[in-house]
């Protein structure tokens, strides 16, 4: 870790509310999804072995949805959205690279994690196509992807939290045991090599064309400069 990382990563910390706790903020991913998961279920009355041919589908238009995302709020500037990309290509990017992946710290996990009052955007997000489904295939179906909506969002946040050793010690190390989990952790980390940011902003949109050409230190001075709020 060079000593500019040190020093953001420690300039960043002194922002983060010192009554702040990783264990809350994993219970309420698992709270807020595991509840909606629940309910889902429970309103919607999925209680036949026939909805599950609809949860691969959802599982896709999950990922597609959340490819879709990443791609765009989360890496472009869009003014109605913007806090999520100063979040998460501002701070998480900047605290995360590929040479420093993972925490320093179990209270780092604020870092890897979005806040809570992101999940119920994000799950709205993710259930869009519940809408068209319920006009389309009846009431059950949109509810089974509501449902798998909701796992989907726990999943990615579990996966993401993974990757850059922030889980809980026992659950990571549970999941450390995965030799395929492994490999997604280091494509993940290749996400975090700056020269590998495809179209984070127009000002590094084509570095891997070379269509530009920047530095590490103007990489570093950008998402300083996109990164004026601070982590709550």
């Amino acid at each position: 870790m060079t000593s500019s990382e040190t020093s953001y990563r420690d300039n960043v910390r002194q922002k983060v509310s010192t009554s702040y706790s990783p264990d809350v903020h994993f219970l309420q991913v698992f709270g807020f999804t595991g509840l909606c998961f629940l309910a889902s279920c429970y309103f919607g009355s999925l209680g036949s072995f026939r909805l599950l041919n609809w949860v691969p589908f959802c599982f896709l238009l999950c990922n597609f949805i959340e490819y879709a995302g990443h791609r765009g709020p989360l890496h472009h500037r869009i003014s109605v959205l913007r806090f999520f990309f100063k979040s998460y290509s501002g701070v998480h990017h900047r605290f995360f690279t590929s040479e420093s992946p993972t925490v320093g710290k179990y209270s780092d996990a604020i870092f890897a994690l979005f806040p809570p009052f992101a999940y119920p955007i994000f799950l709205l997000a993710l259930a869009l196509p519940s809408a068209p489904l319920y006009f389309l295939a009846g009431k059950k179906v949109a509810t089974v992807h509501f449902a798998v909506s909701s796992l989907y969002l726990l999943l990615y946040e579990v996966l993401h939290s993974f990757h850059h050793d922030a889980l809980p010690s026992t659950l990571q190390s549970l999941l450390d045991r995965f030799s395929f989990l492994q490999r997604l952790k280091e494509h993940h980390r290749r996400h975090h090599d700056w020269l590998c940011l495809i179209e984070l902003s127009h000002l590094t949109g084509n570095l891997c064309t070379n269509t530009i050409s920047i530095s590490r230190s103007q990489f570093s001075t950008y998402c300083l400069e996109q990164c004026t709020t601070a982590v709550n």
